[in-house]
């Protein structure tokens, strides 16, 4: 009976430690974000759940116009998005979002395992207020508003508050993937431009119309955006020797953004959330508003 006693208290022991370990990687981040709602409690912002729509080697900002014609990509947000899609058409299409208004088109190369595609998880797009920018002059994306962010091109690991790797909701961000466990699968981090020039709703390179702020915006791009970071979960875990993308090797990870959303809904959104200082969670027809950000 003692044995068993022991036993028992042994097999209870260790479901507590395993508990905690779940709790590290998968319920909080280090700066308060939830892994199941996708909250983040580090300041004003809303955020939108995606799940993943559809794979296709198209690219409507690099490569409009020519099916086919670019590296694999995993899309997510209007699934419409096609190698010929514009804001007008798809402003209005389903989404694969649950904020219904969010048709934009967001899109990332495809992560390889071997020659064979890791099917993702849920995308999390995080509008955040910047913290540089007084309120009142943060500007809502245009309709047709299109970037890049990370480098396609990279023979280097790029900087980690730009493109990261992490497990779960983990903040602990790696230039490169690493070993997750089965509870935090591998997360790709990439974090876009949020000034601009005012003007360009596009750039030759899709980048030179944006920039990052140094301490505010710079002269040459003194608007404020919203800040854009995506997190996007992969059906992984275990080691990464085997990883690749669709563009190269894991340093080339980035990702597109083109923005689709209902123009009113979005400007709604940055004025009762990032304007007014507020965390949203936002579901398919408004937001709803947690309290004020720390």
């Amino acid at each position: 009976m003692a044995a068993r006693r022991t036993l028992i208290a042994l097999v209870a022991l260790t479901a507590i430690l395993a508990a905690s370990i779940v709790l590290a990687f998968a319920t909080t981040t280090d700066d308060g974000r939830d892994a199941e709602s996708g909250a983040d409690s580090a300041g004003p912002q809303f955020v939108v759940e995606c799940t993943w729509s559809h794979r296709a080697a198209d690219d409507p900002i690099v490569h409009p116009g020519h099916p086919g014609g670019s590296h694999l990509h995993d899309f997510f947000g209007s699934t419409a998005t096609d190698a010929s899609s514009t804001a007008e058409s798809l402003l209005g299409t389903a989404s694969s979002c649950q904020t219904l208004a969010d048709t934009a088109a967001y899109w990332a190369p495809t992560l390889l395992d071997g020659d064979e595609p890791v099917e993702p998880g849920r995308l999390f797009a995080y509008y955040r207020r910047p913290a540089f920018a007084p309120p009142d002059e943060i500007v809502a994306y245009p309709l047709g508003f299109a970037m890049v962010a990370g480098d396609a091109q990279s023979a280097q690991p790029q900087p980690t508050d730009i493109v990261a790797w992490h497990c779960g909701a983990s903040s602990q961000w790696s230039a490169a993937p690493v070993t997750c466990p089965r509870f935090a699968p591998l997360t790709l981090r990439v974090a876009f431009p949020s000034c601009w020039d005012g003007r360009s709703l596009d750039s030759a390179d899709h980048r030179s119309h944006t920039s990052y702020p140094s301490g505010g915006c710079p002269t040459g791009h003194p608007v404020a955006l919203p800040e854009l970071v995506l997190d996007i979960s992969y059906s992984f875990w275990g080691s990464p020797a085997g990883l690749r993308l669709a563009s190269g090797s894991t340093r080339t990870a980035h990702a597109d953004f083109l923005n689709a959303w209902d123009p009113g809904r979005l400007e709604t959104l940055v004025d009762e959330c990032l304007r007014r200082g507020e965390r949203c969670g936002i579901g398919p027809n408004r937001a709803t508003l947690s309290g004020p950000a720390d």
